[in-house]
């Protein structure tokens, strides 16, 4: 009898790793997480809200700290952005802006093995990675050898000699 596997919060990590910080091992497929997010208050936000308003051609940064950090897809992290900048011009305070919630939708990629990936569950996708095992190869986890063999062509003559006599 089998015992049912419980992930949660305390061994996440041991079964999914995060795909932007670590490697595939053989045998990983890829499971995308896709969810609604709200982005509240917080030192993301305020960092967000001083590049889009004190800083010129900042606004790519912006977008990446949505993406990176906060999970962003890059279509809600350009109106995320957007929704913001709009409320700063039309007369909101900086601390409005922070106190508002403005809600995106959220992805997370992860290596892990295909029965650790919830099966009838919305939020989550598997996404086989092909060419995994030539990734590895390739990147140092094996060693190849090739030879050649060479053969002495006097002893060839030699033995072709001895099979006419």
């Amino acid at each position: 009898m089998s015992e049912e596997l419980i992930i949660d919060e305390s061994n996440f990590h041991e079964y999914f790793k995060d795909c932007r910080r670590q490697k595939p091992s053989r045998g990983d497929v890829m499971a995308r997480f896709i969810a609604m997010a709200e982005f509240i208050d917080g030192q993301m936000k305020k960092d967000i809200i001083g590049l889009l308003s004190n800083r010129d051609d900042k606004v790519n940064a912006a977008l990446q700290v949505m993406r990176k950090l906060g999970g962003a897809t890059e279509k809600d992290a350009i109106r995320v952005c957007k929704e913001i900048c709009f409320d700063l011009a039309n007369g909101m305070s900086v601390l409005e802006v922070e106190s508002k919630v403005y809600k995106y939708q959220m992805e997370v990629f992860y290596y892990t093995k295909r029965e650790y990936v919830p099966v009838d569950d919305p939020h989550w996708s598997v996404i086989k990675i092909a060419n995994l095992d030539e990734f590895l190869d390739k990147s140092g986890n094996t060693l190849r050898m090739e030879s050649k063999l060479i053969e002495d062509s006097k002893k060839e003559q030699n033995d072709t000699e001895q099979d006419v006599q």
